[in-house]
This record gives structure tokens, sequence and C-alpha cells, in this order.
């Protein structure tokens, strides 16, 4: 490691926390627990489900056109499971449009921006140990041993 990155890596985690504390404050729990919240729930675990989904057979087909070695094309989308900084940002921007008084869409942009967040702490929590599961599986890490 450089001298450069050990400095960097020093300011990366407590900005990366500012970033999910803040984006955290603005989530809305009640939106799982009004009368929409079995709608709230499904598009939640539609969403995460098929965005790995999308995620593996995007690195899956593109894998095959780039003509990847068959490890690569199983494991790839895996790798791609953790999600943070751009959609939250994404999603915050939608919540503030459809807050606006001209789209008026206010119940809309809170039920985006709490299904990207809950979704982003999914991903983040499981997301590293997928990736290294996949890792693993494919032969580019070794596993530790105890």
């Amino acid at each position: 490691t450089s001298v450069t990155g050990e400095y960097l890596d020093k300011f990366t985690s407590p900005i990366f926390m500012l970033f999910f504390i803040l984006s955290g404050a603005n989530l809305d729990f009640g939106v799982f627990f009004g009368d929409a919240a079995l709608l709230v729930v499904s598009i939640a675990a539609i969403y995460l489900i098929f965005r790995v989904i999308g995620k593996w057979l995007g690195a899956a087909t593109g894998s095959t056109i780039a003509k990847s070695e068959p490890i690569v094309k199983k494991y790839l989308g895996f790798t791609l499971v953790p999600q943070a900084g751009v959609a939250l940002g994404l999603a915050n921007n939608a919540k503030t449009f459809l807050s606006s008084e001209t789209v008026n869409h206010a119940e809309l942009g809170t039920l985006i921006f709490t299904v990207i967040i809950v979704s982003t702490i999914i991903y983040e929590l499981t997301g590293p140990l997928i990736t290294k599961w996949a890792l693993t599986k494919a032969g580019e890490i070794q596993p530790q041993q105890n």
C-alpha cells in the first residue's frame, strides 16, 4: 500500500460513516407499519431479488460476449451485489423531486427512498460475504485456514 493510499484510508471510513448516518436519518420506518406496509415489503423484496438476478444475468451475458472463462461467467455477477452511494444519491434525488410542489408525490418519493436505503443496508451487510464466497469459488482467493 502506498503512503497516499494509507493516508486516504484514514478519511474514507469516516466519510462513508457520515454518508450512511445522514441517509439513515432520513429513513421513514413508518412506511413499514402503515396501510401500505405489505406493498412496501413486497416492493423491497422484489427489488432485492431482481437486482441480484439482473446483476448476475448482466455479468453472465457480458462475460459470454467477451468470451471470458466459464468461471468468470458463473461468479462475476455475485461480486456486484454490494450497493451504496450512487443508489442512495439517486434515491434521495427522486425523493426530493417527487416531494416538490410541482410534482407533489411525497409518499412515492418516501417509498422509493425507503426501499433503496433498506436494500442498501441488506446488500452492504450480505454483499461482502457473497463477494468473498464468489471469489473463493472462482479460485481468485484462497479460503482462510483457522
